[in-house]
């Protein structure tokens, strides 16, 4: 293998990031944030090592001249004489006659671009237990099955891990290679995870699984050149391991949908305004389905400007969901609910009556409400 360079990346996040969950269910698989133009910046921290396999320390620079040098040619490049004590060559010597105070060694280059950023974190009960190379086999097996599904080439996408944090060592970072983007990645977010579920699926095709995660025939042992490994990858290829991220392949696979962080928060807020045992069960249910969680709870319905009646749960700007309990069933109340839902009909409301204690099918009935 080539020595190649030490090369890191870092996604130096900005204020404009949308953080989003993605679920199976009311399960959520991966947290996942996305910003435009982020900054992301690779650090060339010089040669990987030298033909004693010693890591080099980064690169050297004459401030006198301006040449660049391996550390092994500074001492030429001041006149000294090497670890031998052979004199040096006069003609590697600096042309502007440098003193060792002009010679900088141990630097680091660096470049810093704007990028459309997406980063998936894995959720796994216990980060600190996760394998190695699952972090190295995840970066290539989502860029690759965001590649495949968007009809990219593999030139368009990079990836790297996030360097490890104690909270979060599974941070993958897909980016797009053009400077600026092209808000193809942030349309993955934006469809309730259909494109989501398909990258997974076909990057569990590419990885030698069928759709249940079984080994198709002729499947490798861990990566090979038709699943994970590249030619640019060579350095992980040890570490690469498709089986490493078979339950998070099958997970996204599984995307019922991609909620906003916001919208976690507005669950929790929405729950504690339930004012009966029918509107908690509803509202755990929309979450367990994964539908879209209402815009407002107990919102009142006026025809102008009289107050009509109240949406257990509201959908704008039409939908309005009611929720009855044992008390609708008495003959007045019943009387009274069909004259305040016949007024808001005819001002162009729809209703959805949900009957929870009747075994009501509730996902059925909200179906076309919250979906």
């Amino acid at each position: 293998m080539r020595h190649g360079f030490r090369v890191e990346s870092h996604c130096i996040p900005g204020s404009g990031r949308r953080r989003m969950q993605v679920k199976a269910g009311n399960r959520t698989t991966f947290y996942v944030e996305f910003e435009h133009n982020a900054r992301v910046m690779h650090v060339n921290f010089g040669p990987w090592m030298d033909n004693d396999g010693d890591q080099l320390p980064g690169f050297t620079l004459c401030r006198a001249c301006g040449e660049w040098m391996s550390l092994a040619e500074r001492d030429a490049h001041l006149g000294l004489p090497n670890s031998s004590g052979k004199p040096s060559d006069p003609k590697h010597r600096c042309t502007k006659g440098a003193k060792d105070r002009d010679v900088d060694s141990s630097l680091a280059l660096f470049v810093e671009t704007p990028h459309d950023v997406l980063t998936f974190r894995a959720v796994r009960e216990d980060s600190s237990l996760e394998p190695k190379g699952f972090g190295e086999t995840l970066i290539y097996a989502l860029r690759e099955g965001i590649a495949l599904t968007l009809d990219l080439d593999d030139s368009e996408l990079g990836g790297f891990l996030a360097p490890a944090a104690k909270d979060a060592p599974n941070t993958v970072v897909i980016y797009e290679s053009s400077q600026g983007g092209t808000g193809t990645l942030e349309a993955i977010l934006d469809d309730q995870g259909a494109t989501l579920r398909g990258a997974a699926q076909r990057a569990l095709e590419l990885l030698h699984f069928d759709e249940a995660g079984a080994d198709v025939d002729g499947a490798c042992e861990a990566a090979c050149y038709d699943c994970l490994c590249t030619f640019y990858n060579q350095r992980v290829h040890p570490l690469l391991d498709r089986r490493l991220v078979l339950d998070q392949l099958l997970a996204l696979a599984a995307t019922t949908g991609i909620e906003g962080a916001e919208a976690a928060d507005r669950y929790d807020k929405f729950l504690a305004e339930c004012a009966n045992e029918n509107e908690r069960i509803v509202l755990r249910t929309i979450r367990k389905a994964g539908l879209r969680l209402p815009d407002y709870m107990h919102h009142p319905i006026s025809i102008d400007g009289v107050p009509v009646l109240e949406a257990d749960l509201f959908y704008g700007p039409l939908d309005i969901v009611l929720i009855d309990g044992s008390v609708h069933y008495v003959k007045y109340v019943k009387a009274m609910d069909d004259r305040k839902r016949a007024a808001v009909k005819s001002a162009g409301y729809r209703v959805t009556p949900v009957k929870p204690k009747e075994g009501m099918d509730i996902v059925q009935a909200l179906g076309s409400v919250a979906k």
